[in-house]
């Protein structure tokens, strides 16, 4: 499946773009997708919504990290 995205700028984002787009997978058929909305009028919103997005993309690595090292151990011990 092919997944395509566009982030830009708001009309009423007068310095920066406060939204956040992720993608992620954790293996293959599992993907992870998330888009984090900044507020316009809120205070420093874009901060949230760029932390919150490189928290998940922190915990779909983990779990990418830990599938492949749990299929790596079982694999040898099925061939057996």
């Amino acid at each position: 499946m092919q997944i395509s995205s566009c982030l830009q700028i708001g009309e009423y984002h007068t310095d920066h773009c406060e939204d956040y787009v992720y993608r992620g997978q954790i293996r293959d058929g599992l993907t992870v997708c998330a888009v984090m909305d900044g507020c316009t009028m809120g205070e420093d919103s874009y901060l949230i919504s760029t932390i919150t997005g490189k928290l998940l993309r922190k915990i779909v690595m983990e779990k990418s990290y830990l599938q492949t090292k749990t299929e790596a151990l079982i694999k040898p011990a099925n061939n057996r």
